[in-house]
């Protein structure tokens, strides 16, 4: 994806939203603290302002 504005939302198994992050720009990496995520499987969806988005899985072991 393209730098530009859009948001980084982290969700739980359950749908339930457990981590939210406004980007203003991105040089191809995004810091993500998952220190306070317990272990599991989570889903990453990374929306730019034009509509694009983009779902990755995270494993916290």
């Amino acid at each position: 994806m393209s730098s530009e504005e859009g948001d980084l939302e982290v969700y739980d198994l359950s749908g339930r939203s457990v981590a939210k992050h406004n980007l203003r720009s991105s040089r191809g990496e995004i810091p993500l603290n998952t220190d306070k995520f317990q272990a599991g499987v989570y889903i990453v969806v990374l929306r730019q302002s034009n509509g694009n988005a983009l779902q990755q899985k995270l494993v916290i072991e």
